[in-house]
């Protein structure tokens, strides 16, 4: 795991600044597994903070480092919840990828990042009523309402 992170490390330092991003979520849409998902993230946050530091020695402060500023990790964090949370939801793990979306939510309102803010609104909203029906009917109570309908739920 730890060849794998330094590995991700490596190849992000040849990626320019301005398309980190992009390229972190292109890494975790297409990431096979949960592990897999957090090296990529590991490796995208040791790549911020070698920029913040690089900035930080050149005399700048953080504060007028722009977009590689704290916000640009959380950016990263909120970009992996949703991701694991799509990725959870396709495992049939909706209520666990409902709660990484809560998280997402979550950070993305503390980093004022309104547009990811509401992306992860929209995912919850739209899976949370999922999650109420499954949890609303203990599994004797779906077979009678199958049997008497004759139809799933």
């Amino acid at each position: 795991m730890n060849d794998s992170i330094q590995s991700l490390e490596a190849q992000w330092n040849n990626i320019p600044p301005q398309d980190i991003e992009s390229r972190l979520l292109e890494l975790l849409q297409a990431a096979q597994d949960d592990q897999e998902m957090s090296a990529i993230l590991q490796a995208y946050l040791a790549r911020v903070q070698t920029l913040q530091m690089k900035m930080t020695d050149a005399g700048n402060t953080l504060e007028s480092a722009g977009p590689l500023q704290g916000s640009r990790m959380d950016k990263g964090r909120i970009l992996f919840f949703i991701e694991r949370g799509r990725w959870l939801v396709a495992q049939g793990k909706v209520k666990h990828g409902v709660d990484q979306w809560d998280n997402a939510l979550h950070i993305a309102h503390m980093a004022g990042q309104t547009e990811l803010a509401e992306e992860a609104q929209s995912l919850k909203d739209l899976y949370r009523d999922m999650v109420k029906v499954t949890h609303a009917f203990t599994y004797d109570e779906m077979k009678a309402y199958v049997r008497e309908t004759g139809s799933p739920m």
